[in-house]
């Protein structure tokens, strides 16, 4: 993570009261100070804040609390942790919502607009980029229900202090009501150096995450969709596109979330639901890895039960996406650590299969779901490295002809035949 920045843009001054020490700092225009107040002193008294004991629309008056010294050995634990403490305390309050600072909502058309009239402005380039690789995701995203609750609202590494008392988190005045799940990852990637390696970032990811989840529960269904949440406010917030240097770090932070959305969001998913059970989805995917060398070749995997020749195949988790339950069962059945979401497409063709074939369907599935559906895609592979895992015996990378001859499933074939035809039209 970042070195912790400076914090003398927030610092007035110092004064003492019958040597007693005070912190006098500046505030952005609150319209509701006393209602600030009053969060800050619950979370004073829970041990996570300075004591406020005067503040008005420009200025607050705080107790003096002096850092230490600490080295923390695993910070992506140590933040998690307290993170996820503060959360946990402020989920308790009770506050008008009304009256806290909305959280700035711009249309995606809006967004667009404004990115692309800075067409100039290489991080604007960036952003519409990004836009427009997750057009479908970002502009239905209001689509998605997440349980909002009171969260600080501008958590950052310079508004977390470490005292002789523990930790202390200052500068409430940004507080609203939104997705805790929000906060958490903005936190993450607003603190995260992006020279560092991909392999280290999802590790960091997964400590941090987990730290947070073993305090603070959220639901899983919240955090199967949080990463895109996250990345469609990043994307769409242009409200400081004029400040270089803060929209470049945003535009960074963009950039690498869509490039490793996949990884990172399986990330996610496996933190989030350590040590719970997982339910099948009521969907299944079949993955055709392709490549091309003279002529497109295709991956076709041979079962260990059944013994037949498919493509990548399995059922979702839980209330996983399906174009990401598809990349997940494609890295386990393959052994890519590596999934570029841009290469996953997905086909027209779609099966189904009678529901009743699965355990699960007398434990859980409700009575009248008779056949579940299948979701097909392809996947653009430049090399034609393979680890299978345990489900298969041998796998080929084979011509159509090939193919068509050794397929078991009529699925398979009408779906290769499809992507046959999309590779002949140079879809890809």
């Amino acid at each position: 993570m970042k070195k912790i920045p400076s914090r003398t843009k927030i610092f007035v001054g110092e004064v003492r009261v019958s040597n007693k020490r005070y912190i006098v700092n500046s505030v952005d225009h609150l319209k509701n100070p006393e209602l600030i107040m009053y969060i800050q002193n619950q979370c004073y008294e829970a041990g996570l804040a300075p004591k406020v004991y005067y503040t008005n629309e420009v200025y607050m008056i705080q107790e003096y609390v002096e850092e230490v010294e600490l080295t923390i050995d695993n910070k992506s634990l140590f933040y998690g942790e307290n993170i996820a403490r503060l959360h946990f305390m402020m989920q308790s309050l009770v506050v008008d919502t009304k009256k806290l600072r909305p959280m700035n909502k711009f249309s995606c058309n809006y967004s667009e607009q404004k990115l692309k009239k800075n067409h100039q402005n290489k991080d604007a380039q960036v952003m519409l980029e990004v836009y427009n690789e997750f057009f479908n995701m970002i502009n239905n995203i209001d689509n998605l229900l997440l349980d909002r609750y009171l969260i600080h609202g501008d958590l950052n590494l310079s508004n977390i202090m470490i005292t002789g008392a523990g930790v202390q988190f200052i500068d409430f005045d940004n507080c609203s009501y939104f997705p805790r799940s929000y906060e958490v990852l903005r936190f993450f990637f607003q603190s995260l150096d992006f020279s560092q390696n991909k392999e280290k970032t999802i590790k960091q990811l997964f400590t941090y995450l987990t730290a947070y989840h073993s305090i603070n529960k959220l639901k899983i269904q919240e955090w199967k969709i949080s990463l895109q949440f996250y990345l469609s406010i990043l994307v769409t917030d242009v409200s400081m596109i004029e400040n270089k240097i803060f929209f470049k770090e945003r535009s960074n932070c963009a950039r690498f979330i869509a490039d490793n959305f996949i990884s990172l969001q399986d990330c996610i998913n496996k933190a989030t639901s350590k040590g719970e059970k997982k339910m099948r989805a009521k969907y299944n995917t079949l993955v055709i890895p392709f490549l091309f060398k003279d002529e497109p070749l295709f991956c076709i995997l041979k079962r260990e039960d059944m013994k037949i020749w498919q493509f990548v195949a399995g059922g979702g988790e839980d209330d996983e996406a399906i174009e990401l339950g598809a990349a997940r069962e494609l890295e386990e059945e393959t052994g890519l650590d590596k999934i570029n979401a841009n290469f996953l497409k997905r086909l027209d063709s779609q099966g189904t299969v009678p529901s009743n074939i699965f355990k699960i369907f007398k434990e859980s599935w409700k009575e009248g779901l008779y056949v579940i559906p299948i979701y097909t895609f392809s996947y653009f592979m430049e090399d034609s490295g393979i680890h299978l895992s345990e489900e298969h015996l041998e796998y080929k990378w084979v011509t159509y002809d090939q193919a068509v001859e050794l397929l078991h499933y009529d699925l398979d074939k009408t779906a290769l035949w499809e992507l046959k035809m999309r590779i002949e039209n140079n879809e890809f």
